[in-house]
């Protein structure tokens, strides 16, 4: 009998990450095996020397997080047939291997010749990079953008940090419906101060009706200031209807609340049937129906498989957000004439 074909170098979802429930588990949940008992006579350990927010962020960004660290260190592979094949994060690898790394490479040499790749320039992002996005979000989230609506930021993660900060006080609330990236706990909390706000509802995949989100906003203990989507859904990985997009935004902005639309998996969707993407900025006519409320977060970790660069997109018609980053070093250098 033939032996059976070697196991690949590693296997990745391709679907959202973990659900809400590791949230909810994480505390009952011991990711790593107990210190060592320190003897008696070994003295006390040492003070912190971090802040509140700088202890806040040691923790783990995901509940999961340090077993997907230990499986990097033994992954599966034809020499390594018992080693570990990790299942929780949502990489493209066929994209990243067979459209990325090819057109990087022949784009590489040319763009790292171009020197303003190297300086400073617009802290917002490289003009020809904004330019670049604002065309790829005009043409395929249907909506007109121009490169003063884009901002550049160090990754999808990074950009929320950043809009929270800026948008909302430390101890204000944020709604977000269940179950949900189990990272936004992490991204909402630790350097903005602000409190997650799960919304649980009868139909999750097709989103809070307006009596679940009033609901949620009465009984939160923190004042509500955001309503924070993702769409398509991660974990579900379905897509709200235009319907439902359009009461979710028209609710926030009843009651004064900024909305931020997480569309990073915007065009991951694949197969027949269902309910198809529709992007904010196609819902509300472009970037000029976001007004000063509506926000619209993306990355290249997803649809192009490059989680690694580390770049994020935030589209925003709020001056005083762009005129932050066009200040704040906190931005992003790329190279400018990749051709995608």
């Amino acid at each position: 009998m033939p032996s059976p074909p070697p196991l690949p170098l590693a296997l990745f979802l391709l679907c959202p990450a973990l659900t809400f429930l590791a949230r909810q588990s994480a505390a009952e949940q011991k990711l790593s095996p107990p210190a060592p008992r320190r003897p008696s006579s070994s003295p006390p350990p040492p003070a912190s020397s971090l802040s509140a927010r700088g202890s806040r962020s040691l923790r783990p960004v995901l509940s999961y997080f340090p077993l997907f660290l230990s499986c990097l260190e033994n992954l599966a592979s034809p020499d390594n047939p018992a080693g570990r094949i990790p299942l929780c994060v949502a990489e493209n690898k066929l994209v990243t291997k067979g459209l990325l790394s090819p057109r990087m490479e022949k784009a590489l040499p040319s763009a790292c010749a171009n020197h303003q790749a190297f300086t400073y320039s617009d802290m917002a992002g490289l003009p020809e990079l904004r330019e670049a996005a604002a065309a790829f979000f005009t043409a395929h989230f249907k909506g007109a953008v121009s490169s003063s609506d884009v901002l550049v930021g160090s990754g999808g993660s990074g950009l929320l940090s950043t809009a929270f900060t800026l948008l909302l006080s430390e101890g204000d609330g944020i709604i977000i419906p269940a179950p949900y990236y189990a990272a936004f706990d992490n991204d909402t909390s630790v350097l903005a101060g602000c409190v997650p706000v799960p919304l649980l509802s009868e139909n999750p995949a097709a989103g809070p009706t307006e009596q679940e989100l009033d609901a949620c906003l009465s009984r939160s203990a923190a004042p509500i200031r955001m309503l924070l989507l993702t769409n398509p859904n991660n974990p579900l990985g379905v897509c709200y209807t235009v319907e439902q997009l359009e009461m979710m935004i028209r609710w926030a902005r009843s009651r004064g609340l900024h909305v931020l639309v997480d569309e990073v998996y915007a065009l991951s969707g694949f197969g027949e049937g269902g309910v198809a993407f529709s992007s904010a900025l196609e819902v509300l006519g472009g970037a000029a129906g976001l007004g000063e409320d509506v926000h619209v977060l993306y990355s290249l970790s997803k649809d192009f498989g490059a989680s690694g660069l580390r770049t994020g997109f935030l589209v925003t018609g709020n001056e005083q957000v762009g005129t932050y980053r066009a200040r704040s070093t906190r931005s992003v250098k790329l190279v400018d004439s990749v051709p995608w």
